[in-house]
C-alpha cells in the first residue's frame, strides 16, 4: 500500500490520520507487516524509483491536517492555497452513485497548491522555532545543507538539469555557491524545514506502527536521478561524462516474460562506478543504506541484480536490445556493507532481494551468499505457454515452475502482484488468451473474482517466509487500480483509494484468512 495511494481530502495520501488508521486496519486484520514504495523526492514523471535524493524525503506526503492541529497553519490558509482537489463532476457522482471510483492523484495540483501553502508554513516556522529543529539539522547535516542547496538551484533554473546549469554552479564553486547560499539562505531554510516536518511525522507514523506489532517494509530503488543532489554532490561515483552528461543508461534487455512487448527498458538513470565506489569503501551506499535501515524495520531492494551485473543502455542509440551487461560489485560489497553498519554478518541484516526478471546462477548464488530472502511473484506462474499441458489434470500438482506456491520455500517472500504488475482483476481481464488458458485450468475455475480468492488463498497457504498482498486485490479492484506500467510513462503512480473504497477494507476477512493458513 503506497502512503500516496492513501485516501485523502488534500489530492495524495499523507502521513496523517488515514496512515494510523490502516495500521489500526493491519492489526485488527492480524498481519505484521505494511510494505511501502520509496518516500523520497520524485523527479521526473512523478516516479518514486527516480529521486532527485537517496535521502530525502517527500514534502508531498507531510500531512497539512497535522500543521493545522498543531496551530503551523489555520484552516484559512489551506482554504486561500486551494488544496483541495476538484470535486467530482455531477454526472459522475450521479453515475457512481455512493460508490465511488478510485481518485486520480493530480500532481500539478498537488504540487502547486502545496508550495503555496507551504510559504505560509515557511513564515509562521520562523516566528518560533521548535525547540528539536536545530538538532534535526544537526544530525542530518552529511546531506541536508546540499539538498536545501540543490533544490534551491533547481527551482532557480527552472528545474533544468544538471548539465545545462552554470558552469559555477554545477561543478560547485565553493566561492560562488557560498555567495548564493548567503543570498539565498531563506530558500534554503524552507527546504530543510521540509524535511523536518517529513521526519517528524514520520517517526511518529513509525512509532505508532511499533506500538502496534506492525514492521514497516521500505523499499530503495538501485538508482537515483542524474538530475540529484547526490550525482551533484559526488559525480564520481556514478559512471557519467565530465559534463554530466551519460554516454550510458540503466535499463533492462528485452525479456518477454516480464517488461512490455519484449522490448527492454532504459531507466533514464546513470549507472554506478563501481571500481571507483570501492576506493571510497562504499560510503556512499553505506549512507544510504544506514538511512534506510533507520527509516524502515525490513528494506527491500530493488532490482538486486544490479549488485551482481548491471546492463549499460548506450545514450547514442537509446536502444535496450544493443546494452550490454557489466560486473557489479558482488558478495564483497555486502561483507564491507555489514560489517560498517555493525552486523555480525550479511544475512543478519534485515533486507530483502527483488531478484525478479533474468534470474541466472550467478544472481541465485549472490542471493543464496547473503542468505537473503527472494522473491515470487504469482502472476509469473503461468507465462510459459510452451507448457500448457503442464497446468492441467495431475500433472500440475508435480509442475516445477518456481513461481507457483506449491514450489515456494521458506527463504522467500510471495506476492500475488507487485507495483509493477496488474491487479489480479487487470490481470485475469487483460492476459492473453493462452496465459489465461493456463491459470483457469491450473485452478479449474473461470470467474475473474473467484480466480482471485483461491489465488490469495493459495499463496497465504504456501511456505513462504512472508506473504505480501496488494490492497488493490483486497478490494478486488481491476486495471484502473494499477499503480505503474513498466516501460510506459504518463499515467503511473496515481491511483488513490477513495474513502468508500477504505471503509470497505474488511480486516475480519483477512484476519480469518490469516488464521486458515497458521500465519496467525
Amino acid at each position: 500500500m503506497p502512503i500516496f495511494s492513501l485516501p485523502s481530502k488534500t489530492g495524495i495520501g499523507t502521513l496523517g490520520e488515514n496512515a494510523y488508521e490502516f495500521i489500526r486496519f493491519l492489526k485488527e486484520a492480524g498481519q505484521k507487516y505494511w510494505q511501502i514504495l520509496p518516500i523520497c523526492p520524485p523527479s521526473k514523471a512523478d516516479s518514486p524509483y527516480l529521486s532527485y535524493s537517496s535521502r530525502a524525503g517527500n514534502p508531498n506526503l507531510i500531512d497539512i491536517d497535522w500543521l493545522v492541529g498543531d496551530g503551523w497553519l489555520t484552516n484559512e490558509d489551506v482554504q486561500d492555497a486551494n488544496i483541495m482537489p476538484a470535486p467530482l463532476a455531477e454526472d459522475e457522482a450521479r453515475r457512481f452513485g455512493s460508490k465511488l471510483p478510485s481518485a486520480k492523484i493530480d500532481y500539478e495540483q498537488v504540487k502547486e497548491s502545496r508550495e503555496k501553502l507551504f510559504g505560509k508554513l515557511f513564515v509562521n516556522f520562523f516566528k518560533k522555532l521548535p525547540d528539536d529543529y536545530s538538532t534535526f539539522c544537526e544530525e542530518h547535516e552529511d546531506w541536508l545543507n546540499d539538498y536545501a542547496l540543490f533544490m534551491t538551484l533547481l527551482k532557480e533554473f527552472g528545474g533544468a538539469e544538471l548539465h545545462e546549469w552554470p558552469d559555477i554552479y554545477k561543478y560547485r564553486d565553493k566561492e560562488a555557491l557560498n555567495a548564493y547560499a548567503k543570498e539565498h539562505e531563506d530558500e534554503l531554510n524552507y527546504h530543510k524545514m521540509l524535511q523536518y516536518f517529513f521526519y517528524t511525522q514520520w517517526r511518529s507514523l513509525q512509532k505508532f506502527a511499533h506500538e502496534n506489532d506492525i514492521k514497516i517494509i521500505g523499499d530503495i530503488p538501485l538508482y537515483v536521478a542524474l538530475t540529484s543532489a547526490d550525482a551533484w554532490v559526488d559525480p564520481h561515483i556514478f559512471d557519467i561524462n565530465d559534463d554530466f552528461t551519460v554516454s550510458v543508461y540503466s535499463g533492462c534487455p528485452p525479456n518477454k516474460a516480464h517488461n512490455k512487448q519484449g522490448k527492454g527498458q532504459i531507466w533514464d538513470s546513470p549507472v554506478y562506478d563501481w571500481e571507483y565506489l570501492k576506493s571510497t569503501n562504499y560510503r556512499w551506499w553505506i549512507n544510504r543504506l544506514r538511512t534506510a535501515l533507520d527509516l524502515y524495520d525490513i528494506v527491500r531492494l530493488d532490482h538486486f541484480k544490479g549488485f551482481e551485473k548491471y546492463y549499460n543502455v548506450s545514450a547514442e542509440t537509446r536502444d535496450p536490445k544493443s546494452g550490454v551487461w557489466k560486473k557489479g560489485p558482488g558478495f564483497e560489497f555486502w561483507q564491507t556493507a555489514a560489517d560498517q553498519l555493525g552486523f555480525n554478518s550479511v544475512s543478519d541484516m534485515p533486507i530483502f532481494a527483488e531478484d525478479l526478471g533474468i534470474y541466472t546462477p550467478e544472481l541465485k548464488k549472490l542471493v543464496n551468499d547473503c542468505n537473503f530472502e527472494g522473491m515470487k511473484v504469482l502472476q509469473y506462474a503461468f507465462n510459459e505457454t510452451k507448457h500448457a499441458d503442464q497446468y492441467i489434470g495431475d500433472a500440475r500438482k508435480s509442475y516445477k515452475n518456481k513461481y507457483l506456491p506449491q514450489n515456494y520455500e521458506k527463504p522467500f517472500v510471495a506476492y500475488l502482484g507487485t507495483h509493477d504488475t496488474n491487479t489480479i482483476i487487470g490481470y485475469i481481464d487483460e492476459a492473453l488468451p493462452e496465459v489465461r488458458k493456463n491459470f483457469e485450468n491450473f485452478y479449474e475455475e473461470t470467474d475473474p473474482h473467484k480466480l482471485l480468492h483461491i489465488m490469495m488463498d493459495d499463496i497465504v497457504q504456501s511456505g513462504a517466509n512472508i506473504c505480501i498482498l496488494m490492497v488493490q486485490d483486497l478490494l478486488e479492484l481491476a486495471q484502473d487500480a494499477r499503480i505503474n506500467t513498466p516501460g510506459t510513462t504518463g499515467i503511473n503512480w496515481k491511483w488513490q483509494m477513495s474513502y468508500e473504497q477504505f471503509s470497505s477494507l474488511d480486516a475480519k476477512k483477512l484476519l480469518e484468512m490469516t488464521k486458515n493458513s497458521e500465519r496467525f
